[in-house]
């Protein structure tokens, strides 16, 4: 059994209470000009973060919330630097370099709405 699975729910509610409460924020700044800011910290390999991105996040693309929101996702999630500097992920080496491969796509294509509307 996973030992981060208790600590996962609760960011798993947290980030779902966002999620839910997030139409209601973006109702009071729709007449601005400047968009509401939602961080994503994820990790490539854990099971919560996927469960959250298929279940939740997606929704803001099909409802049509990403027109009024900056998004920015962060492949990186609990991994850290140990002392010897190197990053340690919480799923292991494969997940690092999925975070990695994915930050730099990221960076490489930083705009992906407007690039998917041109389709």
């Amino acid at each position: 059994m996973d030992s981060h699975r208790p600590n996962n729910r609760r960011s798993n509610v947290v980030l779902v209470l966002v999620i839910v409460s997030l139409p209601t924020l973006l109702l009071s700044v729709v007449t601005s000009e400047e968009k509401v800011k939602v961080a994503v910290y994820y990790e490539s390999l854990c099971p919560s973060s996927e469960d959250f991105i298929l279940k939740y996040l997606y929704k803001i693309f099909d409802s049509g919330l990403i027109s009024i929101v900056d998004l920015k996702l962060s492949p990186y999630g609990n991994a850290r630097i140990s002392s010897d500097g190197t990053i340690v992920c919480q799923h292991g080496r494969w997940e690092c370099l999925l975070n990695t491969v994915e930050a730099c796509a990221i960076q490489a294509w930083p705009d992906v709405v407007s690039k998917i509307q041109q389709i």
